[in-house]
């Protein structure tokens, strides 16, 4: 029967040990010492003084071991030959490797040659530890991988319990590809019912908690943290001292590389007298790379949905992941459209430089996509300094749907959004901007278009045409807003008529309509309180990480 722990010892070499490579001897020492770990040929670890310390040059690279601590590596040069990352050094390690202080490994393939007493050594001398790996068959045999991300930690920190870990709380932190989201992560307190699941906005990397934080310098490459809890002395993290009112004894996190190099953390936290055994970590860094591997997908799964939400909306992202991919594959749907455009964009163009128009492009689509989205909205596509955007209508027989009133107050707000813009702007002595709207609703073919290997997901029909056609319409009256009969018989209040057009290219005249004139007082209430309600979800956001990097239960 195989040993089932994990093994780390240290012993004096019993010979004179040489290395070559490049044509030179790198390092001889009769002080060299053997680390024997378990499933790992044995290392010979050299004193300085017996290494060629001329031949190393300092590598950025940082690796991470629980049990060892941080190791710094070097380079070995020689003439022409370059041996990347062939050194390594726990310069200071752990307690359990405080045997390997400063000395220094080499990469046992990377080098030319191996000497024992003048004799050439074919292959690390010694015997391996063998022992099985619990949490490796775990992971590949027992684990659940169809279970979201929140729920396969729990059932690995089950796991992990039923084999004796003291552990109170486990956790991993992924860093993600989002305009607003830093960060994502899962945390199972052993003391809650159920697993919390977070997000890192990119507003707490500046909090402090944060800078202070064990996040900060493994994200930033250098290496783990290992850290022995001790209530009685004062903390070099703020949340070490936190966790000990919790009776936390001790704290390893762990990087955890994804397969592009993406450094994202594992964190287990301890509550038994003796914290954590090499025994118990070692297994656990072992199977690093299997779970980096699980949550590699789960982060692509999730950078899949952002990116179709960022790129696509919402609505359009979900169904092109449902497999809506195909050139044709669409429905028909009854929804508000929304179209609006920028006004003397081809004069802002040519008066502006090429950074100050995007940002001027930006702040107007702040504006307008972003009253849009306020009032969940799906935006579908930016056509230059143009929006395009629907309120998808779920019974098209409905008299006065809740998309026609959200419609009609995305673009209240998008009104007040550019009035605040262009004050500023006039305080910097800019000239403002204007813009025309367009709300008209009919039912539309929503689907895809374009090339098999390149396709739009949009929506088409005569409804869509109109809509551009009103919005072309709205310097001519000299309103920021037109909506068309359809849609000003869906809301409840009453709007301004503004007469019957024809446009261009519509075989009939359409009866157009405006906001009341008293209009701008009740539209500036209604988009400061939209307004605040914005702004505490915000805040919400960052209290919550705050919160977590406290160490603090979420009372929300």
């Amino acid at each position: 029967m195989k040993d089932s722990s994990y093994r780390m010892m240290v012993e004096s070499a019993p010979a004179r040990i040489a290395i070559d490579a490049a044509g030179v001897r790198l390092a001889e020492s009769t002080k060299v010492r053997v680390l024997r770990e378990t499933r790992q040929p044995p290392t010979y670890y050299f004193p300085h003084t017996d290494v060629a310390l001329s031949c190393l040059q300092p590598s950025a690279l940082r690796t991470h071991c629980p049990f060892k601590g941080n190791a710094r590596y070097w380079h070995v040069v020689v003439g022409n030959t370059r041996l990347e990352n062939a050194v390594w050094s726990y310069e200071t390690p752990a307690e359990d490797a405080s045997e390997i202080e400063g000395l220094l490994a080499f990469n046992w393939d990377a080098m030319d040659a191996w000497w024992a007493d003048g004799e050439q050594i074919i292959e690390p001398a010694g015997v391996v530890i063998d022992a099985p790996n619990p949490h490796a068959m775990w992971l590949m045999h027992a684990a659940d991988r169809s279970l979201p991300p929140e729920r396969m930690l729990a059932a690995f920190a089950t796991h992990l319990r039923e084999q004796g870990f003291p552990l109170l709380r486990l956790g991993v932190l992924v860093r993600t590809l989002h305009p607003l989201v830093f960060a994502w992560g899962v945390l199972d307190w052993r003391d809650r019912s159920a697993p919390e699941t977070f997000e890192m906005p990119y507003e707490v990397l500046r909090a402090e908690e944060f800078r202070l934080s064990p996040y900060a310098p493994i994200l930033s490459g250098e290496g783990g943290v290992r850290r022995r809890i001790d209530p009685r002395a004062r903390a070099d993290f703020p949340i070490l001292e936190d966790l000990a009112r919790r009776g936390a004894t001790d704290y390893a996190a762990m990087p955890m590389q994804f397969s592009d190099g993406q450094i994202n953390i594992l964190t287990l936290v301890a509550d038994g007298a003796e914290g954590f055994t090499t025994d118990q970590l070692g297994p656990i860094h072992e199977v690093l790379p299997l779970l980096s591997s699980i949550f590699e997908v789960y982060s692509h799964r999730r950078l899949a949905s952002v990116l179709m939400e960022t790129y696509l909306g919402t609505q359009t992202g979900t169904r092109v992941l449902a497999g809506k991919v195909r050139r044709g594959d669409s429905e028909a749907i009854h929804a508000v459209i929304w179209f609006s455009d920028l006004r003397d964009s081809t004069r802002l163009t040519e008066a502006l430089g090429r950074h100050e128009y995007l940002e001027l492009l930006n702040d107007y689509f702040d504006c307008m996509a972003g009253a849009v989205l306020a009032h969940e909205g799906e935006v579908l596509k930016y056509i230059g300094d143009a929006v395009m955007a629907i309120f998808p209508v779920a019974d098209p027989h409905e008299l006065r749907p809740i998309a026609a009133a959200r419609a009609l107050a995305a673009a209240r707000d998008a009104s007040a959004r550019v009035d605040r813009l262009n004050s500023a702007r006039r305080e910097r002595g800019i000239d403002p901007i204007g813009f025309g709207i367009a709300l008209h609703r009919g039912e539309f073919t929503y689907g895809n278009v374009g090339t098999p290997r390149r396709l739009d997901f949009t929506v088409i029909g005569g409804a869509a045409n109109e809509a551009a056609r009103m919005e072309a319409l709205t310097k001519d009256l000299g309103e920021r807003i037109l909506i068309s009969a359809p849609v000003a018989e869906s809301v409840p209040e009453t709007l301004r008529a503004v007469g019957r057009y024809s446009l261009r290219g519509v075989g009939h005249a359409m009866e157009l309509f405006a906001l009341p004139a008293d209009d701008s007082e009740q539209r500036e209430a209604d988009t400061q309180t939209h307004q605040q309600r914005c702004q505490d979800r915000a805040h919400d956001s960052v209290g919550q990480m705050i919160r977590h990097l406290r160490s603090e239960p979420d009372r929300g």
